[in-house]
């Protein structure tokens, strides 16, 4: 970027440099720029996204192995997901939660990097079923899912009301946008797992390409395993 903006700032001093010339290094310093904007709010919307929660998981652990109220095992209850680990908004695991994932989704969608990064963008012209393109489907819905998933709190479902029963679809509907949603727009970037991509359209390397198909793997597998006894758990209190 500074190299970019020396060369910007030379040509423009230089009278000898045409208008051509000019404009060029204006386009390469401004993209540099954007490109550089991108990737920083990029790195701290995902670290601030992966705080979040890790911070929910300490704490929650700190307040199952805190005295107070036990159980036969002796131990404190311990949720079985995230979501009901941090559902008291004025605990310190849902304060820590809703910041950090709220700071994350904002950093992420304002990075808009389904645009800025060539190993992110498809092309505006690839279409999904519902006549929106992948690129606009991958700057929405991951964070807003996120935002949903922080600022709509879920409720345990043996506690929860019919309004909170509302309450619980939404979260659930946002969590589903950003992990299945995540999951098959990145799945149509990399042609993987049934989706295909032209290859015109691709700018990835091959070491980058194997390791982001490495790692979407691994998020389906974990989405799916987390689906599976969700389903198991919830078979007890009626809902199979």
């Amino acid at each position: 970027m500074a190299a970019f903006r020396a060369v910007y700032l030379a040509q423009l001093r230089n009278p000898a440099v045409d208008n051509l010339k000019n404009l060029e290094a204006c386009m390469v310093f401004h993209e540099g720029q954007a490109q550089r904007r991108c990737t920083s709010l990029l790195w701290m919307g995902s670290i601030s996204g992966l705080l979040g929660f890790i911070f929910a998981f300490i704490l929650g652990f700190w307040a199952f192995i805190q005295p107070g109220k036990s159980f036969e095992s002796g131990w404190g209850y311990f949720p079985p997901t995230v979501s009901e680990m941090v559902h008291d908004p004025s605990s310190p695991a849902g304060k820590s939660f809703f910041c950090f994932e709220l700071i994350g989704a904002i950093c992420i969608f304002q990075s808009w990097y389904p645009w800025e990064l060539q190993n992110a963008y498809i092309g505006d012209e690839l279409k999904t079923w519902f006549g929106v393109s992948w690129a606009t489907c991958r700057q929405f819905f991951p964070p807003i899912g996120m935002m949903i998933v922080a600022c709509v709190p879920t409720t345990p479902a043996a506690q929860a009301t019919m309004p909170e029963q509302v309450t619980v679809m939404i979260h659930t509907v946002g969590a589903g946008i950003m992990f299945v949603g995540y999951i098959m727009i990145e799945g149509k970037t990399l042609s993987w797992g049934g989706f295909k991509c032209p290859p015109e359209y691709v700018k990835i390397g091959p070491r980058e390409l194997w390791i982001r198909k490495l790692l979407l793997t691994g998020c389906f597998l974990g989405f799916a395993s987390f689906v599976t006894f969700q389903a198991l758990l919830l078979l007890p209190l009626g809902f199979g």
